[in-house]
């Protein structure tokens, strides 16, 4: 298999997580398919000739970014038959590219990738010009002119293109247009790379939500995964806060709240039938209907209002990250509406508790953490045993129809993050 390492080639490095490798194109299907045989999935990119290869193995997400061209931002800057046989190996058998390549690729890499040398890249630079290359060969593979003068200040002064922003930015966009101007295809390839790939590639990210009854370890959870997700690496993530009460954030919340309306808590429907039965004493039945009648207005706006809430949080912080491919971690979710109002039951407005949450998108995943009752009781006192039982019946009853990963909290956080991240990573991979 013809292939090239690219930038790092110390492959037993522990700091390692993402490897660049340039392979001919004649070999990408059997290259992709040993990487899937050890366990890699390809990750769409939407960047021409390029793939990402991805795999985690429990602590680290390992990247392999495979190259199909010497090319940067949708321009190929340089022929693959010449380096192919000037290719050298690593005392471990790894091919890798001559001296002059690789000085050019470090060169085409930095400027046109991030307009200045990078200083990671600075010292193998200046290791790569001692002793001098073969400038012959460095001035045939460059070609164009305006090029080759912007390679000569480069190499002569390496530590300026580190520096002097200003100097690099005007010398890459000197390479870029020299290298648009050679090739039509790739001023095409830059065209789709900076203006049309980001609004036609989108390439979802993944949305957990973590639910359970206060006491079952959702903050404590939640922050060891983001502590594993940090050490995995190679991942954005987002958590926000999902739950029906309190953090509000839309205008409609806040006018409902200042309006001081809130659900009823007493059943005016149920004590109007008692009323119309002879057995209610207490009120009367103007007061009665009255109640009734408010109590359903409020408990409407009420709904309405969360509802609103929610698609809010949702268009605002959610959305837009998952289009970016980022994991979204969701402390609670709407489904707390569906059995409990805070720390209570509630039997009113059952259908339209109902329609809010089946009308609204899905997690990927609710992660579901539940105890027995004594020990969440144990941890926070905030409900009694009885009352815990019972709201658990009414979060399985709420999940029943979603994708539910069902966590029994008597381990240590650290391992129950290790599940709940391995099952994150499984999806964000599939998702890829």
């Amino acid at each position: 298999m013809r292939y090239s390492l690219l930038r790092d080639t110390v492959l037993d490095d522990p700091q390692l997580h993402e490897l660049d490798i340039l392979v001919w194109p004649e070999h990408r299907r059997k290259f992709v398919a040993a990487a899937q045989e050890l366990g890699f999935a390809a990750r769409k990119t939407g960047i021409p000739g390029k793939e990402v290869l991805a795999a985690f193995d429990g602590e680290n997400l390992r990247l392999v970014d495979v190259h199909y061209a010497f090319i940067q931002e949708g321009l190929v800057y340089l022929s693959l038959p010449e380096a192919l046989r000037r290719l050298r190996k690593t005392p471990e058998g790894h091919s890798i590219l001559s001296r002059e390549d690789e000085l050019l690729h470090l060169f085409y890499h930095n400027l046109l990738g991030k307009n200045h040398l990078q200083e990671k890249h600075l010292a193998r630079v200046k290791a790569l010009l001692a002793p001098l290359p073969d400038l012959a060969y460095l001035k045939q593979r460059l070609s164009h002119p305006k090029i080759w003068n912007c390679f000569e200040q480069f190499i002569l002064r390496p530590e300026t293109f580190s520096k002097d922003r200003k100097l690099a930015g005007k010398s890459a966009r000197e390479i870029r247009r020299a290298l648009m101007l050679r090739s039509p295809a790739n001023w095409l390839r830059w065209f789709y790379h900076r203006r049309l790939r980001k609004r036609l590639h989108r390439r979802r990210g993944v949305h957990f939500a973590f639910m359970g009854v206060d006491g079952a370890g959702k903050s404590t959870i939640i922050r060891a995964v983001q502590q594993q997700l940090e050490q995995a690496g190679g991942v954005k993530f987002y958590t926000v806060y999902m739950g029906p009460w309190g953090q509000i954030r839309s205008p409609f919340m806040r006018l409902y709240k200042k309006l001081r309306l809130t659900p009823p808590e007493e059943d005016w429907l149920g004590r109007l039938r008692e009323k119309l039965q002879g057995r209610e004493k207490e009120h009367s039945l103007p007061l009665l209907l009255k109640k009734l009648i408010s109590g359903k207005i409020q408990g409407w706006l009420y709904y309405f209002a969360i509802y609103l809430e929610f698609w809010y949080r949702y268009f605002r912080e959610v959305r837009p990250r998952l289009r970016k491919g980022a994991i979204v971690l969701s402390d609670r979710y709407i489904y707390d509406l569906k059995y409990i109002y805070k720390d209570r039951p509630v039997e009113q407005f059952k259908w339209l508790r109902g329609l809010v949450c089946r009308f609204y998108p899905r997690p990927d995943r609710v992660v579901y953490l539940q105890n027995d009752p004594d020990t969440i009781v144990r941890r926070k006192p905030q409900l009694n045993a009885g009352q815990i039982r019972q709201f658990q019946g009414f979060y399985r009853q709420a999940l029943a129809a979603y994708p539910v990963l069902e966590v029994l909290t008597d381990r240590p956080p650290e391992a129950l993050a290790r599940q709940v991240v391995s099952a994150i990573m499984e999806k964000h991979l599939q998702s890829a």
